[in-house]
This record gives structure tokens, C-alpha cells and sequence, in this order.
């Protein structure tokens, strides 16, 4: 199987499980059941704003995060739902 996956392809999964390698992460990924603000999203997880957005934006910069604005405040989801659940299958 492993020559059947190209380079890139194992480099790109590295970096995702690198930025998924912090707690605060993980519980931000199961804390996003739908889009949610950063300060419903603090709340939920009983985070501080500031540490919420480092994380959010590192994991933004690696593609597991995407945003939209409503109403002028930015409402952030996960790019792909198989993140997600791959999350949940490794904490059961």
C-alpha cells in the first residue's frame, strides 16, 4: 500500500496530524458540530479568546478550518467532515 501513496500525499497527512497534535485542537475540532463564532466557541470549550484564535488560525493555515462572515463576525467550520470524524474514531 505505502508505494501506492505519492510523497506529497504522505507529507500532507504529516502536517495535518502535526496540527491536530495539541489538546486545545482536538477539542476544538469535536467542539465544531456547526459553524461557530470564536466567542460561542470559547464559551463551549471555556477557552480564552486569545488562545483560541492561535490555535484557530494555526489550524486555518493548514487547511482544517474555514470561515465565513455573517452579520460582520466570522463563523468558523471544518474544511472537511472527515476530519472530524476521523477525530472521533481515535478518542473512542
Amino acid at each position: 500500500m505505502l508505494n501506492q501513496i505519492t510523497e506529497e500525499k504522505i507529507d500532507r497527512l504529516a502536517e495535518l496530524l502535526n496540527a491536530l497534535a495539541d489538546p486545545t485542537r482536538v477539542r476544538i475540532i469535536l467542539g465544531l458540530t456547526k459553524p461557530s463564532s470564536i466567542s460561542s466557541l470559547g464559551r463551549h470549550l471555556q477557552i480564552g479568546q486569545s488562545a483560541l484564535m492561535f490555535h484557530i488560525n494555526q489550524m486555518q493555515d493548514n487547511g482544517l478550518l474555514s470561515s465565513e462572515n455573517w452579520n460582520g463576525e466570522a463563523y468558523y467550520s471544518l474544511s472537511d467532515v472527515a476530519v472530524g470524524k476521523a477525530v472521533k474514531l481515535l478518542v473512542a
